[in-house]
Formats: structure tokens, C-alpha cells, sequence
């Protein structure tokens, strides 16, 4: 890849597994990168992936991404994850990513859309694989298989019944009694025994499972046939915490009425070691009543009745019995049976003798010399020997299951071809890894043998499609990887070596493989002790194209040998109970536990190992699918948590990896793995020569030239007939040197765009100026007027105060003498009225006035007149004082001067008191009116401050257009105005 500066790249993060960033500075072969988050990382030039552009994010088929890389993939996944988009195409392998949710792109009428449907036409879609294939099987006459596969909660069961469920819809009969109901089925029994609760999926398929539906010469669905392969056995016996046994023993306890249970002598779930070890014994959202029916009526439909499913419950429930059976040490160490009871129920449900089935337990044969003595097991050898009573008998019956399916999905007459779903455990690498993992990686290592081969020759039949050279392609597979683990000595033959040898332990077999192939094979390390991380000089590590798993080789010898000892067999084959008999009636009692001395005659048989029969069925399962042409599903899990809508990058890169979606892309890398078609091609990159015509006649000859003008060699492009093909970073030459055009293009437009955007700016600016010079002119014109009529208006509020003023004075002064002089009058009057009658009395009697007597009397009187006047005139004065508004200036003046009018001032008390007490008396007299007075003053100075108030909100309002004159006009008339509402008010 060329990295230039400013271009957009992907750097590795430990936390989010890629960041984008953009390149900053490049020097001796390192790069850094700014990335979105507004830091600088420094990698290897090597490490720099090209990001896509932001236009082609969510692509249906990632072959259509400019850049084939592990974070391009990733972002392509993630953009259409979050639109609930979960399935997208690299090449000829679908990716599913598990939704943790409902989705409503599933049913009939969604297989109708896509039924014979070309496979690119439709979104992405199980439907769109599983078409294909029926396409292909009908039109060609070959038979087909489906592969998926991934990790537990991947969702691999469920996307292989939406497979299952269209090929049944669409090669399926009319009537009643559908084969296809059949198979369809037959899910829920192998669910119940076959699946159980893990710490990743709550229904997680414990084995592997290779279903054919046959099909006759009309693509009709005839019948189908079920393979298993490796059932988790050891499950039955131990479950880590937080998980559960098969789920069929749940569903019995739940789903059992109780007089049933009480003839199997069972309880809760809480009640018996193998389904309670770990502590969990319920799932959230399961009822395992209501499945316990479903099981129940399929096991009806594949032909067993419920009298028929009776010996099998009881088989299963002895298998919880049998769990809690203990034991402990007797005399030399020998095993004792601590509860006969448990044992004893346990014989009564297998219809075995208690005494053989205790013996057996206890006791096990050897051979000394010519004849075979009893020898007590040890209590660790007697608790091995219940452990694999349970899980012999329950693969037998989980196989007699599977045949019974598969007989009653026969069918007599000739198949024309099989569609084969394979769904089978995924690559596995945890803390501690045993003999299981290593049989699964083993059947992954083989299918991604598999999967390279077709995807390489896929590339090879698109490469000669097309007509282009394609011979210096190298490609490598992971043959030396499989040659360690099957080849003769390889460590499947050297543990089934081990196994055969009655002295053998882990130990010598975990030396023996590091002694055979420590340093001989490069997929093969002796790993360092280390008891931080679990590690044992025991163990040995295999590098798989998945990534490099240490295996902890303790009881890998057990476990390979998972064959029931021949005394426990023999008192099974004794059973009264004719199913528990038929299920051991090919076992053969042997003469000895321990197999004969290597090379000496006369043994028994050879031993069948769990490993040799697993290498046996995939070699056969490889031959079945060699013969059919594959399609490929992995199924991805976004997430640990189970949360919908979340992907987390790191967790899904390392599927991608395991489930060889990364090595398949790297395959198609080693080639021509950037192609694109002619027309679209030069569409996109015209621009890399501007000289080209806008539309061409020839799309293949201008590609051609597009790639020499920018100096392309036939070593780093090829022309093929429809598409143009480009080795690993060949397109970014091109996507370097339209982003460059596009930058130059971009700023010639700004430029113009820019230049055209100021020329318009300064033209209206220029019209503008002689609308806003006459506006300046108006303004100042305005603010003259506007200063001309402030100080008029000032000016003519001072006088109009001092003419009140003086008026006021005036009219006070006159009414003041006014009152006065009709004091004067009126207390004569009342003077004269009270002497009148004594005068004229005495001079009728003749007696002689005395002008001084008539004086005092006269005086008095007009005391007592005055205080009484006076009295009154204070009583009238308060009560129009109250009453008066303070509003009412001028009826308050009017009222103040009628009382002062009224008011009857004796002059002579006023003369003959001291200056001071009758200045004093005349104004509290007067008081009344300066407060009026005051009033009158606050009132005028509030009604100018409205005035100013309208005159300014008046002049802001005025708009530019129009005279000065007129404007001040309407000021004028507006002021005036308000001045006649303000005097009226007054």
C-alpha cells in the first residue's frame, strides 16, 4: 500500500481494535497518524490500513469495498449492523451477526422474494444462500451443502432452521403428513438433547450435525437424513458455574405431571449432583413445561408413542439417580457405596439386579496369568466408573434417537440429489482447554482446509472467466497444521497409542507428543510453565490458522477412552427392559479390562477410541462434502454481553478470524483482490485524466488507458472481459489522484464561487449608498427638529409655570380680601343683631349708654359667635378634605376657596395676638391650599414627563421617508394634542 500524507488510514488500537486517523508525517518506513480522537500514533508503514471512502460504507457485498482490509470489513459490518442489516456478503461467504433480537425479514412471503432470485439481485439473506443452492441442485443436478458455522451464541442453530425452513417450503409436497413437517420436527428433539445453557448461548448446541434432505427428479423433498458428530458427553457428569446439564433433564422435572414423576421417584432439579453442580437450573424466557410438550409430541411424530418414550424417561431418570450415588473408603482403600437407596432406585428404573450393578462399581476384573480375579476399585476409580455408566448411556440413547429420526425420514425411492446443512461447532480457544477442544479445532482446521481450497479455486473460475493470467498466484494452506494432528504419529495416533497401553498416564502421553514433535513442525511449541496463567510443563501448544491454543492434556487419556467398562456393561445387556438392553446389544463382554500385551494373539478386539472415531466421521463428513458444491455461512457474535444493537470490534475481528473469513480475504489477496467493473470503473476515475470524453463507447479500452496513464505495469493490473482487476493496494494510486483532482476542482469552484459571492457584496453596496446618504441626511434634519422642538417645549413649560403661578397668586390674593371684607360685614351684622335689642331697651327706659359696657358685651359676643363659627367651619373644612380626589385639582381649589369664603376670621383676635401666633393662625388657615397647590405642580410636572415620553417614541417611529418638515409636523400636532388633554385634565 502507498501511504501519502493526508490520507485517511486505520491503525491497530489494543481497545477498539483499529482507529481512524489521518496521515500526518511519514518517515523511514513509519507513518503517523492523527487519529479522530486528536492524538498521534506512530505504527510501521506495514500497519497503516486505507480507510474507504464514507460513500461506499455499507455495501451489501464487501468484494465491492476500494480497500479488502480486516478494519475496512469491520466498519462495513458495523455501519450495517446498526441499520438491523445482518447479513452482507464477502464474495461467496455470507456473514450473519447475531441480532439478539427479532427481525421481521423472516416467513412466507419473504421467501417468496427471493425465490429464484439470482443471488446479488436482494439484500443479503439465508434465503439468498439456501436458494442458490436449491438453484443450483435442480438446474445442475449436483448436490449442494451449506456450512455454517461460529461460536457458541453465534446464532448457528437458528440460521440453520431458517435454512432448513425454506428448502423444506420450497422443495416440499402438497397433503397431509409433509416429509417436511417431519424434519422440521425433528428440531425439537435434537434441540432438547443435543443443546444446552453455556456461559456464552443459552442454546448452545452441544455437537455437530450434518442434515441431507433428499430430493427426488421433481426437487421434491423425499426424506432426510441426520449424521452427528461428537456429542459433549462429559457435560452430563460437570457443568461450570452458571450453566446447565442437557436441557431434555429440566424439561422432564418441569414437564412430568406427578404421578409420572413419582413413579420415576423424582423431585426438583435443586435434588440430584448433575443438574444442580452449577447452580443453575432455570434460563430467563425458557418454560421448560410447555417444551417439554413440544419434545414430547415430536418424539410421537417420528413414530414413538408415549408407551414407546415410557423406558426412555426412565433411562434418563435414573441418570439423575445414579448422579448422587457416593461413595467412600473401606478397609485397604476399597470403594463402599454410601446410599443404596439412590443405587437401588437406579436399578429399578434400569430393571437391572441391584447386587450385580453395586458389584460392578466396586469391583472390577483383571487377568492373572490363565484366569480373571475380582479386584476392589479405589473410591476415585468407582466415582470414573458411575461417571461413565451415565455417559455411555446417554449417547447410546441420543444415538438411538438420531436413528430413529432418520428412519422415519427414509424414504424408499432413489434420491436425485441432497442439499446438505452442516452446523457444527465453531474454533475454540478458552483458559483451559481438554481433549473436546482439541477435537473441534481438529473439524475446524479440516473445514478451513475446505473452505481455502473452494475459495481459491473460486478465484481460479472468476480469473479464467474473465481471461486474465492468473499462474503466479501462490497459495498456502494449513496442511502441516492437520499432518500434526492425524497424521501416522501425529498426536490423535499417538494418544490412541497411549490409550491402548494399560500403563499409560497423561504424563507419558504429554511427553511423548513433545518428544515427537517439539521443534519437527512449525504449528507445534512447548509453551513456558506458568502459574499465573495455568500453565504446565504437561501441556503443549498447537498454532492453529485461528491462533495458537495451549492444551491442558489431564484426563485427555479418560476421555478418549470413554468406552463403559465391561462390568457394567455386562449387567445393562442383563436388563429385563428390552430398550436399556437393545441399546448395548453390540457390546461384546470381554475376558479382561485390560487389553492384552501389544503384539501378543488371542485379545480381544481392537479398542475404538473416541478420537479415532471422530477422525473416522469427519473423513467421512470431508468425502460428503467433496462430492457437493459448498456455500458458506459464518455466524458472527457481535457482542459477550448479548446486547442487540452493540458491536464490539475486537471480539468480532477474532471471529472473523476463526471462522477463516480473514484468511479467505487473505487468499483472495495473494491475487488480484480489487476488482471492479469497466463502466464504473472509468466513471470514478475519469477524472484521473481530464482529457477523456465525459461518456465512452469502449469502457474496457479506457480502464486500460486510465491504468497506463498513471503508470500501471500488466504486474500490477489486469483487464479482464467485464471488470478490471488490481493487486492488493492498486486502487489507491487511483483514489490518491482523484482526491487530488477533486481538491484542485473544489478550490477552483470556491475561487470562483468566492470572487462571484464579493463581486455581487460590493455592486449592492455601491446601489446602496445613495439610499443611505439621503437616509443620513433625513436623520440629521430630524435630530434638528427634534432639538428645536425640545427647547420650545421647555421653554414653553416655563412660562406656562410661571403664568400659573402668578395667576394662582393673583386669584388667591383677591379671594383672601374677598373674605375678609365679608367677615367684616357678616360678624357686624351679627355684632350689631346682638346689641341692637340692649341698645334700643335702654334708650326706650331712658337710661344712659355706656359706649364702653356696649363695647365688651359686643365683644364678647363676637367671641362666642367666632369660636362657634369657628367650630363649625373646622368640622366643614376636614369632612371636604377627606372627600376632595387628589386628581381634581381645580374642584379642590374651588372647594378650598368656598371654605375659606365661609370661614369667619375675627380681625380683632388677630390684631390683638402677637405677630407670630397670628401669622401662624392665618396659615394653618392656609394650609389646606398649598397643599393643593403642591399637588397641582406634581400633577404638571407629570403630565410634561408623558409629554417627553411621547415625543421621543414618536421620533423613533418616524421612518425615513418623508420630509423633515412633516415629520416635525406630526410631532408638533401630536405634542399639542396631548397638551389640550393634559390642560382639560388640569
Amino acid at each position: 500500500m502507498t501511504v501519502s500524507s493526508g490520507m485517511p488510514v486505520w491503525v491497530p488500537d489494543a481497545e477498539e481494535g483499529f482507529v481512524e486517523g489521518t496521515v500526518s508525517a511519514i518517515s523511514a518506513g513509519k507513518v503517523t497518524v492523527k487519529t479522530k480522537a486528536g492524538k498521534d500514533v506512530t505504527v510501521n508503514e506495514a500497519d497503516a490500513h486505507s480507510a474507504n471512502p464514507v460513500n461506499i460504507l455499507g455495501v451489501e457485498d464487501m468484494t465491492g469495498l476500494l480497500h479488502l482490509n480486516e478494519p475496512g470489513i469491520l466498519q462495513n459490518i458495523n455501519f450495517r449492523y446498526e441499520w438491523d442489516l445482518v447479513y452482507t456478503f464477502v464474495g461467496q461467504i455470507l456473514i450473519a451477526v447475531n441480532p439478539f433480537k427479532r427481525l421481521n425479514s423472516y416467513g412466507k412471503g419473504m421467501m417468496e422474494r427471493y425465490r429464484g432470485i439470482a443471488i446479488g439481485e436482494l439484500a443479503p439473506h439465508a434465503y439468498a444462500v439456501s436458494d442458490t443452492a436449491f438453484s443450483a441442485m435442480t438446474n445442475k443436478n449436483v448436490s449442494q451443502s451449506i456450512i455454517i458455522s461460529g461460536e457458541s451464541g453465534a446464532g448457528k442453530t437458528e440460521t440453520t432452521k431458517i435454512c432448513m425452513s425454506y428448502l423444506s417450503e420450497v422443495g416440499g409436497s402438497q397433503g397431509v403428513g409433509r416429509i417436511e413437517d417431519q424434519i422440521m420436527q425433528s428440531n425439537p428433539i435434537l434441540e432438547a438433547f443435543g443443546n444446552a445453557k453455556t456461559l456464552r448461548n443459552d442454546n448452545s448446541s452441544r455437537f455437530g450435525k450434518f442434515i441431507q434432505l433428499q430430493f427426488d427428479n421433481n426437487s421434491q423433498v423425499i426424506g432426510a437424513h441426520i449424521e452427528q458428530y461428537l456429542l459433549e458427553k462429559s457435560r452430563l457428569v460437570f457443568q461450570a458455574k452458571d450453566e446447565r446439564n442437557y436441557h431434555i433433564f429440566y424439561q422432564l422435572l418441569k414437564g412430568a405431571d406427578a404421578a409420572f414423576k413419582d413413579e420415576l421417584k423424582l423431585g426438583a432439579a435443586d435434588d440430584y449432583h448433575y443438574t444442580n453442580q452449577s447452580y443453575c437450573t432455570e434460563i430467563d424466557g425458557v418454560d421448560d413445561s410447555k417444551d417439554f410438550d413440544e419434545v414430547t409430541n415430536a418424539l410421537k411424530t417420528i413414530g414413538m408413542s408415549s408407551e414407546q418414550q415410557k423406558p426412555m424417561w426412565k433411562i434418563l431418570a435414573a441418570l439423575m439417580h445414579v448422579g448422587n450415588v457416593t461413595f467412600n473408603a473401606g478397609d485397604e482403600d476399597a470403594a463402599q457405596i454410601r446410599n443404596e437407596d439412590a443405587l437401588g432406585v437406579v436399578a429399578g428404573l434400569l430393571a437391572v439386579s441391584l447386587p450385580d450393578l453395586m458389584q460392578s462399581f466396586m469391583q472390577k476384573k483383571i487377568k492373572a496369568g490363565l484366569e480373571f480375579i475380582q479386584v476392589p476399585r479405589k473410591v476415585e476409580e468407582a466415582v470414573y466408573a458411575r461417571d461413565a455408566l451415565a455417559k455411555a448411556v446417554y449417547g447410546k440413547v441420543f444415538i438411538e434417537l438420531v436413528v430413529r429420526i432418520n428412519a422415519s425420514l427414509s424414504h424408499p425411492e432413489k434420491q436425485k440429489a441432497f442439499i446438505g446443512v452442516l452446523d457444527i461447532f465453531g474454533f475454540e480457544s478458552f483458559a483451559k482447554n481438554s481433549f473436546e477442544q482439541l477435537c473441534i479445532n481438529y473439524a475446524n482446521e479440516k473445514l478451513q482446509q475446505f473452505f481455502n481450497t473452494h475459495i481459491f479455486k473460486m478465484e481460479q473460475v472468476e480469473y479464467e472467466k474473465e481471461k486474465i493470467n492468473w499462474s503466479n498466484i501462490d497459495f498456502v494452506d494449513n496442511q502441516a497444521a492437520l499432518d500434526l494432528i492425524e497424521k501416522k504419529m501425529g498426536i490423535l495416533d499417538l494418544l490412541d497409542e497411549e490409550t491402548r497401553l494399560g500403563s499409560a498416564t497423561d504424563k507419558t502421553f504429554s511427553a511423548k507428543v513433545q518428544q515427537t514433535w517439539d521443534k519437527k513442525n512449525p504449528h507445534f511449541e512447548k509453551p513456558k510453565p506458568d502459574r499465573k496463567r495455568g500453565i504446565k510443563d504437561t501441556d503443549f501448544c498447537v498454532k492453529h490458522f485461528a491462533g495458537a491454543v495451549v492444551y491442558d492434556v489431564s484426563g485427555f487419556l479418560d476421555k478418549n477412552n470413554d468406552n463403559l467398562s465391561p462390568e457394567v456393561a455386562a449387567v445393562l445387556q442383563a436388563s429385563s427392559e428390552s430398550f436399556v438392553a437393545g441399546l448395548f446389544k453390540e457390546e461384546e463382554e470381554p475376558k479382561s479390562s485390560a487389553p492384552p500385551p501389544r503384539g501378543r494373539p488371542g485379545g480381544r478386539k481392537k479398542l475404538v477410541t473416541v478420537g479415532g472415531q471422530f477422525k473416522t466421521q469427519l473423513e467421512s463428513l470431508m468425502k460428503s462434502l467433496g462430492a457437493t458444491s459448498p456455500h458458506f455461512i459464518r455466524c458472527i457474535k457481535p457482542n459477550p454481553e448479548k446486547k442487540p444493537g452493540y458491536i464490539n470490534k475486537g471480539y468480532v475481528s477474532h471471529q472473523l478470524h476463526c471462522g477463516g473469513v480473514l484468511e479467505a480475504v487473505r487468499i483472495q489477496r495473494t491475487g488480484w483482490p480489487t476488482r471492479m467493473p469497466h463502466d464504473e470503473f472509468c466513471s470514478r476515475y475519469r477524472i484521473v485524466k481530464p482529457s477523456l470524453p465525459y461518456q465512452t463507447a469502449d469502457p474496457k479500452a479506457t480502464a486500460d488507458e486510465l491504468c497506463k496513464h498513471v503508470g500501471y505495469t500488466e504486474e500490477q493490473y489486469q483487464v479482464g472481459l467485464t471488470k478490471v482487476f488490481f493487486r492488493a493496494g492498486g486502487i489507491d494510486v487511483f483514489e490518491s489522484k482523484r482526491t487530488e483532482m477533486f481538491t484542485i476542482a473544489a478550490k477552483r469552484v470556491q475561487k470562483v464561487a468566492r470572487g462571484h459571492r464579493d463581486r455581487v457584496w460590493i455592486k449592492k453596496r455601491k446601489a446602496g449608498m445613495s439610499v443611505l446618504g439621503w437616509a443620513v441626511i433625513l436623520h440629521a434634519r430630524m435630530v434638528r427638529c427634534r432639538i428645536s422642538f425640545v427647547s420650545k417645549s421647555q421653554g414653553s413649560v416655563l412660562i406656562q409655570k410661571n403664568w400659573r403661578c402668578w395667576s394662582a397668586s393673583k386669584k388667591f390674593n383677591a379671594k383672601c380680601k374677598a373674605v375678609e371684607k365679608l367677615q367684616k360685614i357678616v360678624r357686624g351684622h351679627k355684632v350689631r343683631k346682638i346689641i341692637s335689642p340692649q341698645l334700643s331697651e335702654a334708650r326706650k327706659s331712658g337710661k344712659k349708654v355706656d359706649d364702653e359696657a356696649i363695647a365688651k358685651a359686643a365683644e364678647a359676643s363676637a367671641k362666642a359667635a367666632a369660636a362657634a363659627v369657628a367650630a363649625e367651619d373646622e368640622e366643614e373644612e376636614e369632612a371636604v378634605a377627606d372627600t376632595a380626589s387628589a386628581d381634581d385639582g381645580i374642584a379642590a381649589v374651588t372647594q378650598a376657596v368656598a371654605q375659606i369664603q365661609l370661614e369667619e376670621v375675627n380681625v380683632d383676635d388677630l390684631r390683638s395676638m402677637p405677630l407670630e401666633q397670628a401669622v401662624q393662625e392665618l396659615a394653618d388657615r392656609l394650609k389646606p391650599l398649598v397643599v393643593r397647590r403642591t399637588e397641582w405642580y406634581s400633577a404638571i410636572d407629570k403630565c410634561d414627563q408623558e409629554l417627553s415620553d411621547l415625543i421621543d417614541e414618536t421620533g423613533a417611529k418616524v421612518q425615513l421617508a418623508g420630509s423633515a418638515s412633516e415629520a416635525a409636523g406630526q410631532l408638533k400636532s401630536g405634542w399639542l394634542h396631548k397638551r389640550r388633554e393634559a390642560n382639560s385634565t388640569i
